[in-house]
């Protein structure tokens, strides 16, 4: 981050300048007036930005823990690969990319696996196979870190974290708008989104 940036900046650099410093402190304060504002907007209004009968929905609630876990955890992989291939592997980034390539189709094969399964095993048996399958191949990365050869060290854990990750995906937003009303679908796949990615800032500060 550049030197006198914004609050944003500051926020974002908490873990280099330190989280007890008085910009990181500021940030933090602010940002929780501002959410107690939002919370007391969401009870008073009546212009509501989530409507009351979300808040009432156990399945969105459900579904929004389980991105923010997921992106907590197994979901930082697309972040941590990208400084194992170019920092601690030295991939120019073509070949970073190129190394990606395999886990992106096996998120496809996932996503579309996850699909058939949930219709058998149901959305939760299926949400914890992913993340037990994601879950190993990451266990598989890190045995193999030290490993020269791409394709005999790191793509195992690759397709098998990557097909985890297809599952997981598909099923917690299978499980995060069973029931919602139609009317409401657009809004409760965003808030599941905001959570994943708010869980996503939480838990890899720059």
């Amino acid at each position: 981050m550049r030197a006198g940036g914004g609050p944003l900046d500051r926020l974002g650099s908490g873990s280099g300048r330190g989280w007890s410093s008085t910009a990181t402190l500021g940030c933090l304060g602010l940002a929780l007036l501002l959410f107690l504002g939002f919370v007391r907007n969401e009870n008073t209004s009546r212009t509501v930005l989530i409507e009351p009968v979300l808040r009432r929905t156990g399945s969105l609630r459900v579904g929004a823990a389980a991105t923010a876990l997921y992106m907590a955890s197994v979901g930082s992989e697309f972040y941590l690969l990208a400084l194992l291939l170019q920092s601690m592997k030295g991939y120019p980034p073509l070949r970073a990319g190129l190394a990606f390539l395999p886990l992106a189709l096996m998120v496809t094969a996932g996503s579309m696996a996850a699909g058939r399964a949930v219709r058998r095993f149901g959305p939760a048996g299926v949400l914890v196979g992913g993340f037990a399958t994601a879950a190993l191949g990451l266990l598989w990365l890190s045995l193999t870190l030290s490993g020269d050869t791409y394709a005999v060290d790191l793509l195992p854990g690759v397709l098998l974290s990557g097909f985890g990750h297809g599952v997981i995906y598909t099923s917690m937003f299978i499980i995060g708008t069973h029931d919602v009303p139609s009317a409401h679908q657009g809004t409760a796949g965003a808030l599941l989104t905001t959570s994943q990615y708010l869980s996503g800032a939480l838990t890899l500060p720059s």
